[in-house]
């Protein structure tokens, strides 16, 4: 997995961190930086960006967009 912003060590310290696809970070945010950023996810719990990571070739049977 190659990170764009971010990185793999740090990612998932935080049991809030999430880590989204490149696609889903240009869906939520556009094209400006989405490191540090909050979603909410089902109205209640908060996340913190930790990484954006480039999609996934489509030859890649995994579709996931975060994680």
């Amino acid at each position: 997995m190659e990170f764009i912003e971010g990185n793999s060590i740090t990612a998932f310290s935080n049991p809030k961190n999430v880590v989204i696809s490149s696609s889903k970070k240009n869906k939520i945010f556009g094209k400006g930086p989405a490191l540090n950023k909050k979603i909410i996810i089902n109205q209640r719990d908060t996340l913190t960006i930790s990484g954006v990571f480039q999609d996934f070739p489509e030859i890649v049977p995994l579709k996931a967009t975060f994680f």
